[in-house]
C-alpha cells in the first residue's frame, strides 16, 4: 500500500464492485493506528455498517473504540436508537481570524447555491427564487438570534391575522425579525422588492421557493437532524478539526431520498470547509472522504479542491465514472477541476473512462515494441534486427485494455508529483469480523448516540413548540393560553418557558 509522505486531494475511480469502498474502509481502519482523524460520509450505508461491526465485533476494532470513542462522532438520521446528533443548518458560522467576510451571505448564499445546483435547469426563474430564499434564511439567522431553523421559512410568508381572524397584509413574525435585522441585503429585499409585489405575485414566487425547502423537511429524520437549535447533541465543526475527531456520517439515499442525502452531506462538507478556514493555521491534515461522489457534485467540492489545501483540508472522492462529476448544463467540466487538482489517482477497473484515464496514466510514446524485423544484414546478431513499434492508435488501445481488464482489488496508483509512473497494486483483504452480532452493533451505536446526542422526542417537541409559538405571533395572540397548552401536549406536564421575543412583543 502506498504511504503518502505528503497530503493531497485524491480521486478514486472505478466501476461498481471493483474494490474502491473496501480499499477506503481499510484506510479508515488504518487511520486509527496512525492517529489521523478524518470524516467519512456514506450515501449507501454499507460502509458505515461495516465500520460499526468492526468496532463492535473485531478485537482490533474494539481496541480502537476503547482508545478513541471520545473522539468519534456518529451521525445517523435513520438509526433505530431514539437519539440524534445533528445541527442547525442556518446556525451562525462564527468569526474568521484571517478575514472579515459577510457571514450571513456565506451562510444563506451557500445553502441556496446547493439547492439551485441540485435542481439545475428545472428550477426555472432561479434569480427570483434565490432572492426569496436567501433573504428568508438571512432574516431567520440574524433576526432569530439562533433560535430558528429552516422549518420556519414558510412561516415568513404566511399572511397575518388580526383580532377578528381576518387576513392582514403584513406578517407579524416577519416584522418582528426585521426589527432586529441590520444586514443591508436582507433589508433591501424586504423593504424594496418584497413590498412592491402584490399578493398574487408573492404567492406565485413564494410557493415554489417554499417547496424546495419543504421537500427535505418533509422527512422527519432530516428535520430532527438539520433543525436542532440546542448546543447539546450538535456537531461542533470547529472542534472536529481543532481537536481531531473522527466524523462518520450515514446518509443512505434509499431511506432519505437522493435529494435529502445530497443536501445533508453538502451542508456538512460546507461547515467543515468553513471550520477549516476559521481554524487556520493547523499543523495536522484533515481528510474528508466522500463515497459515491456523484451525490456531492452540487456542493463545494470544486472550491475545496482549488483552495482547501492551504488550510490543510483534503478531499478523497470516490466515483464510478468521471461523468458522475458534472452539474448538468451548468458545469459539465467539474471533473476537469477535480482531475487537475487531485494529486493522487486510484484507478480501478474503469471501462467507462478507460480512454481519458489511460491517456493520463500512460502518455502515448510511439516507442512500444511489437517485434523486430531483419535489417538486411545477414550477420545473425542483435544488431541485424530493427524494432517494430506499435502505431499510436494501437498503443492507445493497449493502454485502455490495461484499465478495462483489471480484476477486483487491482488498481493503478499514480502520484502526479512523483517522477515514478503509475504503480499496479493490490488492495489488502479487508479484515472484517467473521461473525457479526447485530445486537452488539446496535447497542454500541445506541450507547454512543445516548452520550453524544439528544433524544429524538425532545427535538421533535422543540420543533413543534417553535411552530406553535410562531403561529401565535402571526395571529397576534400573545396571550396564547390555548396554543401554549397545545405546545405542551397532553402527556407533558412540565411547563416550558415562553420564548423571549424582546421589546417588539
Amino acid at each position: 500500500m502506498p504511504q503518502h509522505l505528503e497530503p493531497g486531494h485524491e480521486l478514486i475511480v472505478g466501476a461498481t464492485r471493483s474494490g474502491k469502498s473496501f480499499l477506503t474502509l481499510y484506510r479508515i481502519m488504518e487511520s486509527f493506528k496512525s492517529g489521523r482523524p478524518l470524516c467519512f460520509i456514506d450515501p449507501r450505508g454499507d460502509g458505515y455498517r461495516h465500520l460499526l461491526s468492526w468496532f463492535a465485533c473485531h478485537p482490533e476494532g474494539q481496541r480502537a473504540w476503547a482508545a478513541y470513542a471520545d473522539r468519534i462522532v456518529l451521525v445517523n438520521p435513520v438509526s433505530l436508537a431514539p437519539y440524534r446528533v445533528g445541527f442547525n443548518a442556518i446556525g451562525p458560522l462564527g468569526g474568521f481570524e484571517q478575514a472579515n467576510p459577510d457571514l450571513l451571505s456565506l451562510l444563506a448564499s451557500g445553502l441556496v447555491s446547493h439547492l439551485r445546483r441540485q435542481y439545475g435547469a428545472d428550477w426555472g426563474e432561479t434569480n427570483r427564487y434565490e432572492g426569496i430564499l436567501t433573504a428568508a434564511i438571512a432574516a431567520l439567522a440574524e433576526g432569530g438570534r439562533g433560535m430558528y431553523t429552516l422549518a420556519e421559512i414558510p412561516k415568513l410568508f404566511v399572511p397575518g391575522r388580526g383580532p377578528d381572524g381576518k387576513p392582514t397584509a403584513s406578517n407579524p413574525f416577519l416584522s418582528l425579525l426585521l426589527g432586529r435585522v441590520t444586514h443591508p441585503g436582507t433589508r433591501i429585499f424586504f423593504e424594496d422588492e418584497w413590498r412592491t409585489m402584490d399578493a398574487h405575485s408573492r404567492r406565485e414566487w413564494v410557493e415554489p421557493a417554499n417547496n424546495r425547502v419543504l421537500k427535505y423537511l418533509f422527512d422527519s429524520r432530516l428535520l430532527t437532524t438539520l433543525c436542532s437549535t440546542s448546543s447539546k447533541g450538535a456537531i461542533d465543526f470547529r472542534r472536529v478539526l481543532r481537536d481531531g475527531l473522527w466524523l462518520f456520517v450515514n446518509l443512505p439515499y434509499q431511506y432519505l431520498s437522493e435529494f435529502g442525502t445530497t443536501l445533508t452531506g453538502n451542508l456538512i462538507v460546507s461547515r467543515l470547509f468553513y471550520a477549516g478556514l476559521q481554524e487556520w493555521p493547523r499543523r495536522l491534515p484533515y481528510r474528508i472522504i466522500l463515497d459515491e461522489g456523484r451525490f456531492f457534485a452540487t456542493g463545494p467540492v470544486d472550491i475545496i479542491a482549488e483552495t482547501a489545501g492551504a488550510y490543510n483540508l483534503w478531499l478523497s472522492l470516490l466515483v464510478q465514472s468521471l461523468g458522475q462529476l458534472t452539474r448538468g448544463a451548468e458545469n459539465a467540466g467539474l471533473y476537469k477541476t477535480l482531475l487537475n487538482n487531485s494529486r493522487y489517482l486510484f484507478v480501478f477497473n474503469s471501462e467507462a473512462d478507460d480512454k481519458e484515464l489511460s491517456d493520463l496514466l500512460f502518455p502515448v510514446t510511439g516507442q512500444v515494441e511489437a517485434g523486430r524485423r531483419r535489417s538486411g544484414n545477414f550477420l545473425y546478431d542483435a544488431a541485424s534486427y530493427n524494432p517494430i513499434f506499435l502505431p499510436v492508435e494501437a498503443e492507445r488501445s493497449e493502454n485502455r485494455r490495461k484499465l478495462s481488464g483489471l480484476p477486483p482489488r487491482r488498481f493503478y496508483y499514480f502520484d502526479k508529483f512523483s517522477r515514478e509512473g503509475p504503480r499496479l497494486l493490490t488492495s489488502p483483504l479487508l479484515d472484517l469480523p467473521r461473525s457479526v452480532d447485530p445486537d452488539r452493533v446496535a447497542e454500541l451505536e445506541a450507547g454512543h448516540l445516548r452520550q453524544t446526542g439528544r433524544p429524538v422526542a425532545e427535538i421533535e417537541e422543540e420543533v413543534l413548540y417553535r411552530r406553535l409559538a410562531v403561529d401565535r405571533i402571526i395571529s397576534q395572540d400573545f396571550g396564547g393560553g390555548h396554543a401554549r397548552s397545545q405546545a405542551r401536549g397532553p402527556s407533558q406536564s412540565r411547563r416550558r418557558p415562553e420564548p423571549d421575543f424582546g421589546e417588539e412583543r
